[in-house]
């Protein structure tokens, strides 16, 4: 609707994407209930985050692998390893050579078989 400025969609079944113009995200919606928004730094799901079958997520530059490419994988580059403690969190990431983990005291080890 034109000149419309307003933080919902025309109606309550609103199945679809909407773009919220008062607090600028782009917001997506099934059955009048979202599920998900992107602003330019960030997409926020409202439930879970589900990849089909046979995708990946990949986290950092994409590139392609040598030989045979992954599916069902979720794929990091390295990246800036963190530092200090991360309250009641942890998290996982990679260097250059190796997949990390972090714990709340921020304790960084090697995730190893």
């Amino acid at each position: 609707m034109p000149g419309r400025n307003t933080t919902l969609p025309a109606g309550s079944k609103h199945t679809g994407w909407y773009r919220d113009g008062v607090n600028n995200v782009l917001e997506w919606y099934n059955n009048g209930t979202k599920i998900a928004q992107a602003s330019a730094a960030s997409v926020t799901y409202s439930d879970q985050l589900a990849v089909a079958n046979g995708f990946n997520i990949r986290v950092g530059t994409i590139s392609a692998f040598g030989t045979t490419q992954p599916t069902n994988w979720i794929v990091f580059r390295a990246g800036t390893q963190p530092s200090g403690a991360i309250t009641t969190a942890g998290g996982i990431g990679a260097d250059a050579t190796t997949m990390q983990k972090i714990i709340a005291a921020g304790t960084i080890n090697n995730i190893e078989t």
